[in-house]
């Protein structure tokens, strides 16, 4: 049948919530798969701290994040482009959650470079594998925000 064509519809982006970031970090991740990288005990105790540190170094990163998050109010679905309101607050949350990721993102690879330079051999090869992974996802969830990285001249 002919007929008016469908409207597309439009959806705001969904993105990771700080809390999910903080509970797949890659210190955290190692920590998990400490019986497969044969961790010491000094190792854990190395790798609890590099842990800590990460969450503190991530902190206000991650709070300003699921700030600007929560204004955005992600995933929403529309048969009409977004109104003068919503397109406001996109142009203002995306670069605030942009520059928290990139924090995140920095912030992750100092801890695994240290997490990785406390591990030899064939656990260290696992622990890479590992990082990649996690490396890989947090590119992934970066991709949406970039279209909100300022132009330089």
């Amino acid at each position: 049948t002919r007929g008016i064509p469908a409207q597309p519809e439009f959806r705001l982006p969904s993105f990771p919530r700080a809390n999910e970031i903080v509970a797949t970090d890659i210190a955290k991740r190692m920590l998990a798969e400490r019986a497969k990288l044969q961790l010491t005990d000094a190792q854990v105790a190395a790798f609890t701290a590099i842990a800590d540190t990460l969450l503190t170094a991530n902190g206000d990163a991650l709070v300003a994040y699921d700030d600007a998050q929560r204004r955005l109010k992600p995933g929403k679905t529309s048969s009409t482009p977004p109104d003068e309101e919503t397109t406001r607050t996109f142009r203002t949350s995306m670069p605030v959650m942009l520059e928290a990721m990139d924090r995140v993102v920095a912030n992750e690879e100092r801890a695994a470079a240290a997490l990785l330079g406390l591990l030899e051999g064939r656990a260290r090869e696992r622990a890479q594998g590992i990082w990649d992974k996690r490396r890989g996802q947090l590119i992934d969830w970066r991709k949406p925000l970039e279209v909100m990285r300022p132009q330089r001249r």
